[in-house]
Formats: structure tokens, C-alpha cells, sequence
């Protein structure tokens, strides 16, 4: 529905049919001669009942409701800020402070070692709305590293949070971003095969905690493909042990490359990974699947080939593991019949 009326002129205003983008939501910071729409803009809507004097009657089915709310205009990308408008609008009230005016519509970034707005070493620049975030934000993190905005005031009034949050000052930073800082926290721990020695850093459990609220829907195209969960290699099994085992390495991976279910080929989760999520959704709406397909399973065989077929009992229990994913007999054997990998009598180079 959005995708088709945002495209279309379907919003009535004071100077004809515009489109959604092109129409204002009205209010009293807007100038008069912007198209403003013209229908009967309302908050809420009660489907069932109408206001009668102190008393509700239902509704009848044959009475007209001309009715739109007000999210739903919003939703369609009708307009709610004229900077213009808004810079006159201050002007006009007396009891606006000039130094309230300016911060609101002036945001500045922090320097980099700084995270909060109370410094006095502030690097003042301009930046878009989108480019910054509001200081909680950066606190959370622990980050020296995102814009935040400066506010005079210790708190930030709710008008006024919620007036820069239309502009596009972010409550959280965009995917990139965060998992930039994931992986310079992982980065930093060297954490390279003791799965207990690793810390779950601040970016990752903000993820975790936010996917659903402010990432879902790049999940949901099934399109994020950067490398940003821990995880581990499977180790040799004649070892049969994670610890100091070259083969089995932690690494940050992408979703389609790490598989819930342990076994000897494919990464898995670290423990501590799988916890954290576990307070808030389910891995598998991060598509991470419990298995790989025989396909998959193969790229992931060439890929580590000179790692995993480097003894006999690892390339049993590999092709035994293949051997139980979902593919046919037929499709395995196509795969391997161009793979040199079965040992003879005398052969001194097939396994170490």
C-alpha cells in the first residue's frame, strides 16, 4: 500500500492533489502557503463508537467517517518539519531564548575522546540530523567514536528529543556502524581459540538487545551479509579438545557460514554468543540454521580442505556428517567424484 500511494497525488491540500513528500501534516509552525492537507487530520480513531455528548453510542454502518489518522499520513511520507517555517515560528515567540533557538537547529559532534556533553574540550562542526546520535546512545556503547549531538542543558526535553528524532538524529547507530565497533572489540580481546576467555562486548549485546526494534527489517530482506558473530571451528577430532588447537580458530563470520547444531566441519556459535541471544530472540531470525544444506556443506569442505582432510578419522567423520544433510546419494557423489581424497596402500602423502 505504501509503495503505491506514496507514488501516487492522493493527498488533498490547499493548492490541489500533491504527493505524500510534497504534502505538509498541518500545524502551527508551518507557513501558509505550503500545501498543507486539507482532510480531517486526526490522533486516534474509536472504530466502534463516537462521542455524543457525555454519552457513546455505536456507530451505525451507514454514517460517513472522513476521518485519517495521523500515523498513517506519516507512514505514507507526509511531511511534518519546514525548516523555513520553523526558524519563523521561533522568531515569532518572544519567550524563546536565542540560545535555545540555536541549539535547536545546530548540532555539533564531541571530539573523539569525549562521550558526553558535558566537556569542555568540545570539537564544534555541523553535521546532518542522520549523521549524529543522541549522547545515551554513545554512553551505552562506550564509544569515542560516534557524533553525538550537544545539548545546554543536562536533560533533554521530551519536544525537543522527539523534534530531533523527525530529523533523523539516530537512537542507535546504523548496522554498519555497530558492527564496526563489533569488530574492533573483538579485535581487541586476540580471543583466538579459548572460547571461555571470550567477553561479550557492549556492540554485540546492543545488537542483540535492538535487532528487533531498530534492525529488523534488513534481517528480514535476508540481504546483511557482513561477518559479525563470533564464532569457532570445529578441532581435530583425534584431539577431540578446543584448547591451543590451530584447526579450530575464533572468528567473526556472517550467518549463512555458521550453524547451530556442533559438528566436525562447519563454525558454531561460541556458548557465550548463544546465551546472550537467548535473553532476547531466537539465532534463527538472524538466519542461522541448525544445519547446512549438502551444498553449502560442500563449499565449506573446498574451502578448508588442506585444514580438515589432513587425517583419516577427521575425513570419516566429515563425509560421515555429509552423508546425514539434507541432498541426495546421487548429488553427493557428483560433488566429490572431482575431489582427491581417497587414501590407497603404500600412499605416504594422502594423510600427515
Amino acid at each position: 500500500m505504501k509503495g503505491i500511494l506514496s507514488k501516487l497525488s492522493c493527498m488533498i491540500t490547499q493548492q490541489g492533489m500533491k504527493l505524500p513528500r510534497e504534502s505538509f501534516i498541518r500545524s502551527p509552525m508551518l507557513l501558509p502557503d505550503l500545501p498543507i492537507i486539507t482532510m480531517n487530520v486526526v490522533q486516534e480513531i474509536n472504530e466502534n463508537k463516537i462521542q455524543l455528548g457525555d454519552k457513546q453510542k455505536p456507530k451505525s454502518n451507514d454514517q460517513s467517517d472522513d476521518r485519517i489518522l495521523d500515523k498513517f499520513l506519516r507512514f505514507l511520507g507526509c511531511r511534518t518539519i519546514h525548516v523555513p517555517s520553523f526558524i519563523a515560528y521561533q522568531k515569532s515567540q518572544s519567550h524563546v531564548s536565542r540560545s535555545i533557538k540555536e541549539h535547536f537547529l545546530t548540532f555539533v559532534a564531541l571530539s573523539n575522546r569525549c562521550t558526553t556533553i558535558d566537556s569542555n574540550d568540545e570539537a564544534i562542526s555541523l553535521f546532518r540530523p542522520d549523521e549524529l546520535h543522541f549522547p545515551w546512545v554513545a554512553q551505552k556503547l562506550e564509544s569515542n567514536t560516534l557524533r553525538i549531538i550537544v545539548w545546554p542543558d543536562e536533560r533533554l526535553p521530551k519536544s525537543v528529543h522527539n523534534f530531533l528524532t523527525m530529523l533523523g538524529v539516530r537512537e542507535a547507530p546504523t548496522l554498519d556502524n555497530l558492527i564496526d565497533l563489533i569488530a574492533e572489540d573483538f579485535e581487541s580481546q586476540k580471543c583466538e581459540h579459548d572460547a571461555a576467555s571470550y567477553i561479550v562486548p557492549l556492540s554485540l549485546r546492543f545488537l542483540a538487545k535492538n535487532v528487533e526494534h531498530h534492525y529488523s527489517e534488513l534481517w528480514k530482506d535476508n540481504t546483511y551479509r557482513r561477518a559479525f558473530l563470533p564464532a569457532q571451528w570445529p578441532p581435530n577430532p583425534i584431539t577431540n579438545s578446543y584448547d591451543n588447537n590451530p584447526c579450530n580458530s575464533i572468528e567473526l563470520l556472517p550467518v549463512e557460514r555458521i550453524f547451530n547444531n556442533p559438528n566436525s566441519l562447519c563454525a558454531c556459535p561460541l556458548p557465550k554468543v548463544k546465551m546472550l541471544f537467548s535473553k532476547f530472540l531466537d539465532l534463527s531470525m538472524l538466519y542461522v540454521q541448525e544445519k547446512p544444506s549438502l551444498k553449502d556443506a560442500f563449499e565449506i569442505l573446498m574451502e578448508r580442505k588442506d585444514i580438515v582432510l589432513t587425517s583419516y578419522e577427521w575425513t570419516c567423520s566429515v563425509f560421515g556428517y555429509m552423508n546425514s544433510l539434507t541432498g541426495t546419494i546421487n548429488e553427493l557423489a557428483e560433488l566429490l567424484s572431482v575431489l582427491e581424497f581417497i587414501p590407497f596402500q603404500g600412499c605416504i602423502i594422502c594423510y600427515n
